[in-house]
């Protein structure tokens, strides 16, 4: 339980550092900048998504 609790903290503090850095860069107006981490940010959604998910089914492989 504490490796998932682990794992989704660093999936909130790396989307949050992500989403704080998009804010700065549309206040400066790096909109090339912007595109490639909204990018990045969609992968590391999807990788994240797919942690949870395989951290889960390994969970409920062990209880059963």
């Amino acid at each position: 339980m504490k490796q998932f609790l682990l794992l989704v903290a660093v999936i909130a503090v790396v989307f949050g550092a992500l989403l704080v850095s998009l804010w700065v860069l549309d206040l400066i107006k790096l909109a090339e900048l912007q595109n490639d981490l909204r990018k990045i940010f969609g992968v590391l959604g999807v990788a994240a998504v797919a942690g949870v998910l395989i951290l889960s089914l390994v969970k409920i492989a062990q209880k059963g």
